[in-house]
């Protein structure tokens, strides 16, 4: 009885996260088709051209855990639906210590990053200024790498069952 409940549990968890991730899917994709052309006829094709070129480049501070969240937030699954406490706690300090490693990393990086596209014009664009692109790289790039700890933390309400609270 108890092993049909824990089978409904986690059948339950993984068509929840399907949801949630076709539903987020689907948002994204709404969001990239009906917002190309609102952007595109308010800033114009140079301006527009610019944010993509920046946005492209800060993207890159996403990977830069290296793909560990996948395998933590996997790991952390799997200890909580195996009642292993121990190795769940143990998962989530690791998580934390390799997050925190990144956001350093990132903010590091980041302001690096700045500093060259400001000097340097690495990121040229026509539309907009060395400073407005450097500031813009440095917050995009801060916003990517801040998404790492945030994902752990969200990773724990995935791991207990609370979809919602999650999303």
């Amino acid at each position: 009885a108890t092993d049909d409940l824990h089978i409904r549990s986690r059948r339950k968890r993984l068509l929840s996260s399907y949801t949630a991730g076709a539903l987020s899917l689907g948002a994204r994709v709404g969001q990239q088709l009906l917002l190309f052309p609102a952007f595109l006829v308010a800033w114009g094709p140079r301006l527009y051209e610019d944010w993509l070129i920046i946005t492209a480049a800060a993207a890159f501070f996403g990977l830069i855990d290296v793909g560990t969240r996948p395998y933590l937030h996997n790991t952390i699954l799997l200890a909580w639906a195996a009642q292993d406490k121990a190795r769940y706690h143990r998962t989530f300090r690791l998580g934390l210590s390799v997050a925190l490693f990144c956001v350093a990393a990132g903010v590091i990086l980041a302001s690096t990053g700045a500093a060259i596209v400001y000097s340097a014009g690495v990121l040229a664009t026509e539309a907009m200024s060395a400073q407005a692109v450097a500031t813009i790289f440095a917050l995009m790039a801060l916003r990517a790498t801040l998404e790492i700890p945030a994902d752990l933390l969200g990773n724990t309400y995935w791991a207990r069952g609370e979809v919602a609270r999650g999303i």
